[in-house]
């Protein structure tokens, strides 16, 4: 049997205005009732699921009924402590594009003694072996915080499951009675973990903190970003797929009904991950705080593809010691200080240099402000971060954001003596001259290979070529500054020359270069598509290009040229 525990159920009335504003009358286009609360809703979701759970926890006045007479409506079963006072009403303002939502909530109505009591003897008469027991959602005035603990000792006593959704104190205190499943979100988790979480890599470190604790399962929620479930001897993580937003109360709760239905049917961890996601998905699409159908949650199921593997968490910059952050604390320092260095840029740009600085020392990343055609692409994308320091985001992220901010300092974009100025243009300059007579210093290498041998020489050359990016010095630069040497074939992971030799040789109409750094990089990529072209290979080489300057020593047409 599966039981959910909502000791503070709500009715839930959400009004629609055509846009959110502060000191002004907001008129509601549009006014919806949903009675629920945690446990409530995720009775809701089990019956969608086809599956029957009893519904408990506290109920009180006409509101009250009203959530007992929905319940019952649904064919969902009840046995509630009826109690004296008011069941709350929340109020959730969304606006008409449904982007932005204001949600106010009732405290609820105090509880007394003798009815803390009749629940747990209630729950004391009720739990068996084998039950799932789920304990949902924040405490009315009058319950003491640690009455999931109390609880779930009860239940686990009896030999049933316990799973536990709630936050703060209620949450620190039920774990340590050592529930056999928790669904905190990352804020919630912080409570218990005692470490702000703000990485997939923190999101990781939580799970098992969890799992050392003694909790068997670890749902750690991450809204818009899914889902990572950790066991002692396996992990999940699942990405939901791309959806319009329409109300995300009640998403978590439908996620926690889809873990609990997959546990309940002995799926292993990746699927019960999934179903969770795909349930939750399936509430967040729908207006008002709705669970969706089974076909719905089934069809968001199918997106969720099984053959990908389960990917790794983001490389973040906050890791001490590695690559990711020593760009963002050494290296990105040094590549504003060298471009204020090698420009005669006026004291706006350098003040904008110098504030950047000080940004990426210690600040939270800020948005884009000048006027571009792109600016509102890469302000969308930077959203999801707002409000971190530098040391706390994807590093891949951070690397690409902090190159699009630096073309902002230095006026690349704007009308003016600055427009179209490489910020990297002399650093460039300077490596292809060193580059040029390095290239002819070696060229002698290659005289009197033959064919198959000079093409295979040339594409590994290009291969390694890429060693020489300007953008991180640190790089121990091997094997002549990019040119290939046959020991260092056996660290080519995947070797297809062979297979590229006889598809060129056969003649086809076009060969695309996809270029990355000037330099001995792209001298390499020249050499090559001369030599492919001598031989008569092909009647037409591209080279794809950097469109705008980025990474210091990324190629653009005036390098080539």
């Amino acid at each position: 049997m599966i039981f959910t525990v909502t000791l503070n159920p709500v009715l839930d009335r959400t009004l629609t205005v055509s846009q959110i504003s502060f000191n002004d009358v907001l008129r509601a286009t549009n006014t919806r009732l949903d009675w629920g609360g945690k446990g409530l809703n995720v009775s809701r979701a089990l019956k969608v699921m086809g599956k029957d759970s009893l519904a408990s926890g506290f109920l009180g006045g006409a509101t009250g009924d009203m959530l007992e007479n929905g319940l019952k409506a649904l064919g969902i079963g009840t046995q509630f402590i009826r109690v004296q006072g008011e069941t709350r009403t929340n109020v959730i303002i969304i606006d008409k594009e449904a982007s932005k939502h204001i949600k106010v909530n009732e405290a609820g109505p105090k509880i007394k003694p003798e009815e803390i009591e009749a629940l747990l003897h209630f729950t004391q008469q009720r739990a068996l072996p084998g039950d799932l027991w789920a304990f949902c959602g924040s405490l009315p005035p009058g319950v003491p915080n640690d009455i999931y603990a109390r609880l779930i000792s009860i239940v686990q006593e009896k030999g049933a499951k316990a799973i536990l959704d709630t936050s703060g104190e209620a949450l620190r205190l039920g774990c340590m009675a050592k529930p056999f499943l928790i669904k905190p979100n990352m804020l919630e988790a912080e409570v218990v973990t005692g470490f702000p979480i703000r990485s997939e890599e923190d999101v990781v470190q939580a799970a098992h903190k969890f799992i050392e604790m003694g909790i068997e399962i670890a749902a750690i929620s991450m809204g818009a970003k899914g889902l990572f479930i950790a066991s002692h001897n396996n992990t999940a993580r699942v990405y939901p797929p791309s959806i319009k937003e329409k109300n995300p109360t009640g998403a978590g709760d439908a996620l926690l009904g889809g873990i609990i239905w997959a546990l309940d049917q002995g799926f292993p961890l990746e699927s019960i991950a999934r179903w969770g996601v795909a349930a939750g998905t399936a509430a967040a699409s729908l207006n008002g705080v709705s669970i969706g159908t089974k076909e719905e949650i089934e069809s968001l199921y199918g997106l969720l593809d099984p053959s990908y593997p389960a990917l790794p968490g983001y490389l973040m910059t906050s890791e001490i010691g590695s690559f990711a952050r020593s760009t963002i604390e050494e290296r990105k320092l040094i590549i504003i200080r060298q471009v204020t260095e090698d420009f005669a840029y006026p004291p706006e740009i350098v003040q904008s240099l110098t504030e950047f600085t000080a940004e990426i020392a210690s600040q939270p990343i800020q948005p884009l402000s000048e006027k571009a055609d792109d600016v509102t692409f890469w302000n969308q994308e930077m959203s999801l971060y707002a409000g971190r320091t530098w040391l706390e985001l994807p590093w891949y992220f951070a690397e690409t954001w902090f190159y699009r901010r630096l073309l902002e300092c230095t006026h690349y974009l704007q009308p003016g003596d600055w427009k179209d100025i490489d910020p990297f243009q002399k650093q460039k300059e300077k490596q292809i001259q060193a580059d040029t007579k390095r290239l002819s210093s070696i060229w002698e290498q290659f005289a009197g290979l033959d064919s198959e041998t000079l093409f295979t020489a040339l594409l590994h050359s290009c291969l390694w070529g890429n060693r020489t990016d300007l953008s991180n010095f640190t790089v121990k630069v091997k094997a002549a500054h990019g040119l290939a040497t046959q020991g260092e074939v056996e660290n080519i992971l995947i070797d297809d020359t062979q297979q590229v030799h006889d598809l060129l040789s056969k003649r086809v109409k076009r060969v695309d270069f996809i270029n990355d750094n000037s330099g001995i990089d792209v001298l390499f990529d020249l050499v090559l598509a001369d030599f492919i072209l001598q031989q008569d290979w092909s009647r037409e080489v591209i080279f794809n290009l950097k469109q705008r300057p980025f990474f210091v020593s990324d190629a653009m047409p005036k390098d080539i040229l």
